[in-house]
């Protein structure tokens, strides 16, 4: 984890759904889920929200189902994940490598 530049950290801020997206795709890059393409992320309608820096990432949970577009077909970059968003990317996280 690098923190969000600038030489900061920000353990009690928000956290989006791009920024959990990188985070999990360097845990999957441990474990050996490596490459991507970007198919599944441009299903999203809201694709062009999302930030360079986390389209490789996000592109990897993505495809491997980790994170998923919601019924609108929106993936929602920007937006603050919930706990209990958290917890079901975590738990598809946990089945994807167990």
């Amino acid at each position: 984890m690098s923190g969000k530049g600038n030489d900061s950290f920000d353990p009690y801020g928000i956290l989006t759904t791009e920024e959990i997206a990188v985070v999990v795709s360097k845990v999957m890059e441990r474990y050996g889920y490596s490459g991507y393409t970007l198919a599944s992320i441009l299903n999203a309608n809201d694709y062009s929200d999302v930030s360079t820096w986390a389209l490789p990432g996000l592109s990897k949970v993505m495809e491997y189902g980790v994170i998923q577009l919601d019924a609108n077909g929106n993936i929602k970059p920007q937006q603050e994940v919930s706990r209990a968003q958290a917890a079901r990317i975590l738990n598809r996280l946990y089945t994807l490598m167990k």
